[in-house]
């Protein structure tokens, strides 16, 4: 009895198993995503790069502007409490790094954070922001602290959130 309790277990462990991989191997077509995610208030902006950049701007236009990157494998979405709570103070503006989200993978598929960096200058570059507060979570505090060792001219503020790859000159849990 025992014997088909288990055969019966395995069974129905094995057509689960089945069932979530044909349904999570699904790949939806960048159109698709774009048409579901990319509506307003996203926007979109070729660069010289060759990347097109997904990203949404809102708030006063004249007010200090601060730029958020996501973590790894993440979207501008995370940002969304964030923007919401903060737009009505400054200029939140809120951008998927290549690859990621809506924006398009880095035509040459060099996504060294030499390139990240020039990706998030051209980006700000396009949208006319000379310098600006630049905020990162996870990779996107790892990438925004590059940015602001490589341009420091650009960068006023430094806001990073669970920030990789940091640690203190002693190389010591904080």
């Amino acid at each position: 009895m025992w014997r088909a309790i288990l055969r019966l277990i395995a069974i129905v462990t094995v057509l689960l198993v089945g069932a979530l991989l044909f349904v999570a191997d699904r790949e939806m077509p960048r159109e698709e995503m774009v048409a579901k995610y990319g509506g307003p208030p996203s926007q979109f902006v070729a660069l010289p790069s060759r990347a097109t950049a997904h990203y949404r701007d809102r708030g006063d236009k004249a007010a200090h502007a601060l730029v958020l990157l996501p973590a790894l494998n993440d979207s501008l979405y995370q940002w969304e409490p964030w923007a919401s709570t903060l737009s009505d103070q400054f200029r939140i503006v809120t951008v998927d790094l290549p690859g990621q989200g809506l924006t398009v993978p880095a035509p040459d598929e060099d996504y060294s954070y030499e390139r990240v960096v020039q990706f998030v200058d051209e980006f700000a570059t396009a949208l006319e922001l000379e310098n600006f507060a630049l905020g990162g979570n996870s990779f996107g505090g790892f990438m925004a602290v590059h940015f602001a060792i490589e341009r420091p001219e650009r960068v006023t503020h430094l806001v990073l959130v669970s920030a990789a790859g940091i640690k203190n000159p002693e190389n010591r849990p904080p």
